[in-house]
């Protein structure tokens, strides 16, 4: 673990100096050696922690002495925390390029992912599962997770058309214009970046060079609550009033006011 640990130390001390390429290169074939069950080379192991240990010795016995004694121990938990490490790095870019976010199951916690609105996970952490004595849980938890998103990676090159997906009676901001092509907007009324995003969608003129549509999806909790207070209450108003004037052929957009209302407090635009 030794030659590993020190391997990875002086691979990125190595891209800023030149000075280190070379002992990492020493560290790289001991590293080899142990791949394939080969004794480490003993005189580079023991070359750097004499050159770790000399810097102590004198001015802290103490620290130099229990250094020499775990030493191996301690390189062992560093190349354990570089892989995971390693791994949760590109995991999060993984999910970053899939999802637009490090952390599909909480968006709101990945600063690279910009706003969103995640939907609530019930995964506990790593210290509820060991702590629950099923740590086993939290592995497969992101096992499923990396699995999802590898499995999803086709899908980011994929064209998506938004009228696959409409509802099977849709609701459109303004009259269908079988000239202009189809927006799809999924909205969580008490969600903040679905009124951001309606907000710029009026902004930049989509809603009059666009069929603009709408899936509603309150977000749900675990407990059957939502995560934004009263999203199921306006969504049920939306959907009632969408129906009475699909049933009436009023030609009127009521369902937009409703959610316009909600998002802006007011009805305009």
């Amino acid at each position: 673990m030794f030659c590993i640990a020190a391997f990875i130390v002086f691979l990125i001390l190595g891209i800023f100096s030149a000075a280190y390429r070379k002992l990492a290169a020493k560290a790289w074939y001991c590293v080899l050696r142990k791949l394939t069950l080969r004794p480490c080379d003993i005189n580079f192991k023991e070359e750097m922690k004499g050159k770790l240990l000399g810097k102590f010795i004198f001015t802290h016995p103490a620290l130099a002495k229990f250094l020499s004694k775990w030493i191996d121990a301690i390189a062992a938990v560093f190349v354990i925390l570089s892989i995971w490490s390693l791994l949760a790095v590109m995991l999060s870019g993984l999910n970053l390029m899939v999802y637009d976010t490090c952390n599909p199951n909480d968006a709101e916690s990945c600063s690279l992912g910009g706003e969103a609105c995640s939907i609530g996970t019930t995964n506990p952490g790593l210290i509820d599962s060991i702590m629950s004595g099923a740590p086993h849980e939290w592995l497969w938890n992101h096992i499923s997770t990396f699995g999802d998103t590898v499995t999803r990676i086709p899908d980011r090159f994929k064209s998506w058309e938004a009228t696959d997906f409409l509802a099977p009676n849709p609701s459109y901001a303004k009259d269908f214009d079988t000239t202009k092509p189809t927006t799809l907007e999924i909205i969580d009324p008490g969600c903040l970046f679905c009124s951001k995003l309606t907000r710029n969608l009026i902004d930049a003129g989509v809603m009059d060079t666009h069929n603009v549509s709408y899936l509603l999806y309150p977000i749900p909790l675990s407990d059957g609550t939502y995560k934004f207070k009263n999203s199921g209450i306006v969504a049920r108003w939306v959907l009632a009033v969408h129906l009475f004037e699909e049933n009436n052929s009023t030609g009127k957009h009521r369902d937009w006011d409703i959610l316009k209302a909600n998002f802006f407090d007011t009805a305009e635009y």
